[in-house]
């Protein structure tokens, strides 16, 4: 029997559209934990075992996106800190703490529920530059490790310390897949050759009509709007979202007939 296609590798000839498919998120925790990590990250990682079904359990009560992250490409140092990052992303307001942990238990201290809520829970120092995650949890899907490590290495190579390899954030069709926090935008299909692309686009302010959707409370908009500069798409396997959301659109308005 025939080996079945990697989902992403089957979402790109099928030409799936992306926009709007992203999780709506409104709290994030990201705790630093080298590796490696199993399908369930957090529950099959080198955490205590009790520490992890804790920190589970309270994520799961306060409906916070709880990640585990690693620097790309190099292993953490004996004796060096663990960092950990609180997130809210929502309409109203986004924000991003970062502490250093000299023991992951000292997250059980964090009250998950007010990051939900988007009041700061003073657990860590504000952080006024932005946290980019690439998903590489290739235990979750192959797709995340297959896309996702290319992609990890290239951004870690012009953006070091502003990025980090995450465990599952969803989408494994789209890999690879870029979250960025605390703007909390999701893009998808991206390669290293358009990363910078990409994250050009976001520092301008375009992600609104770039993104596979929020993962704030945002809803996206069911179109680019007008004026978007969403360019024509690349003549590659992999485009980013930013084409591929404004060629689906006009795909379909020419279906339609409306075009």
């Amino acid at each position: 029997m025939a080996e079945a296609l990697p989902c992403a590798t089957l979402s790109r000839a099928l030409e799936e559209p992306q926009f709007g498919t992203a999780s709506r998120v409104r709290g994030w925790v990201l705790l630093e934990q080298p590796g490696p990590w199993g399908r369930e990250a957090v529950l099959e990682s080198q955490l205590d075992r009790d520490l992890a079904r804790a920190l589970h359990r309270a994520a799961e009560a306060a409906r916070v996106r709880l990640l585990l992250i690693r620097r790309s490409g190099r292993r953490r140092g004996p004796g060096q800190s663990t960092s950990c990052f609180v997130a809210h992303t929502s309409r109203r307001d986004r924000w991003l703490e970062r502490r250093r942990l000299d023991d992951p238990a000292e997250l059980l201290e964090l009250d998950m529920a007010k990051v939900t809520a988007g009041e700061r829970p003073g657990f860590g120092d504000p952080v006024g530059e932005p946290v980019y995650l690439v998903c590489t949890n290739g235990r979750h899907d192959r797709c995340c490790a297959t896309y996702g490590r290319p992609l990890a290495l290239a951004l870690a190579e012009r953006h070091g310390d502003l990025v980090w390899e995450s465990s599952h954030v969803g989408g494994d069709r789209f890999a690879g897949n870029l979250v960025c926090l605390p703007s909390g935008h999701y893009f998808g299909r991206v390669g290293p050759a358009e990363a910078d692309r990409v994250l050009g686009l976001h520092h301008k302010g375009l992600s609104t009509s770039t993104t596979t959707g929020a993962a704030a409370s945002t809803r996206p908009p069911s179109r680019p709007p007008s004026g978007s500069r969403a360019a024509p798409p690349a003549c590659s396997a992999s485009t980013t979202s930013t084409s591929w959301a404004a060629t689906a659109w006009r795909r379909e308005r020419r279906r339609s007939g409306s075009a």
